[in-house]
């Protein structure tokens, strides 16, 4: 036994497992799995551009095989691409090989499989091939015409934009917002210097005065009021007998008040007294008698 283990046995061995273990690595790397039985099918493009060995082929978005050869047919200008499917994935006939891009230019295929198909294909029969527009074919056809459509606005728009920058109005109103953002921090200043000198000052008034408010409500509170009421209803008792008084005819004012004939004695004697003394100042040697000398003896 010894024998047939000889060193050359084990390094031929050893190479050997090497070798598989390398197949399997390389193969496990592109995403084959050797031990997994899988069916092959062809398919035959005009372009595979982004097209490359061990590309996923997808049904609908799901990985269910690779691409596991390209060749150029020189006879027919065609692409051939051999894929390699699961084994329990069954395709039906009918079914299409759509090759798209992506924005980066990388190319699947995904199989677009007919539901209603009865029949399928068997492995080594040809797909037919379905190109699909891919994103970089979608941006070239539809978008890049609507870029080209919006830049001579774009121009457009930027050459007045660049009108209103270079404007020389532009650079007063700058220069005017500056000079009121100046005037603000001033203002602003002076008003942080007021609040902090004046302020507190006046706080200090305002509390003085509240001080002084109490003070003159408590003095207030301290003050007899019901004896201050009560004098002021006495006083105007007193009022009200006075006047009662004077409108009660049998009373001494109200007989002056209210009798005509005292009124106009009254009057009279008044007229009277005032006639006598016109006459006093006119004729006083009618009514005062008096000598230098002395009174004559009778």
């Amino acid at each position: 036994m010894n024998k047939f283990f000889t060193k050359e046995v084990k390094i031929a061995l050893t190479v050997i497992i090497c070798g598989t273990l390398l197949v399997f690595g390389i193969n496990f790397l592109k995403g084959v799995n050797l031990l997994t039985p899988t069916n092959y099918y062809y398919i035959s493009y005009d372009n595979v551009s982004g097209l490359a060995l061990s590309a996923p082929v997808n049904i609908e978005g799901y990985k269910v095989g690779l691409v596991r050869d390209i060749n150029y047919d020189t006879n027919t200008g065609n692409i051939n691409v051999q894929i390699s499917i699961e084994d329990n994935i069954k395709l039906p006939k009918g079914t299409t090989a759509a090759l798209a891009s992506d924005l980066l230019g990388t190319s699947t295929i995904s199989l677009m499989l007919d539901r209603g198909a009865q029949e399928y294909y068997k492995s080594g029969d040809t797909i037919p091939a379905q190109k699909m527009p891919g994103m970089m074919s979608a941006i070239e056809d539809d978008i890049l015409p609507q870029v080209n459509n919006i830049l001579p606005k774009l121009d457009s728009i930027l050459s007045g934009i660049n009108s209103m920058v270079n404007n020389p109005a532009l650079t007063e109103s700058v220069d005017k917002i500056d000079n009121i953002v100046a005037d603000i921090e001033v203002t602003t200043s002076q008003l942080s210097s007021l609040m902090q000198t004046t302020l507190p000052g006046v706080v200090s008034n305002v509390d003085t005065s509240l001080v002084n408010i109490k003070e003159f409500t408590a003095q207030l509170n301290e003050v007899e009021i019901q004896s201050i009421v009560s004098s002021l209803d006495s006083t105007l008792a007193n009022v009200k007998q006075l006047t009662d008084k004077m409108t009660d005819k049998n009373s001494t004012l109200g007989m002056l008040f209210n009798d005509k004939a005292m009124y106009e004695g009254i009057v009279n004697a008044l007229q009277s007294a005032d006639s006598l003394l016109i006459d006093l100042k006119a004729h006083p040697s009618r009514y005062v008698h008096f000598s230098l000398i002395g009174r004559k003896e009778k």
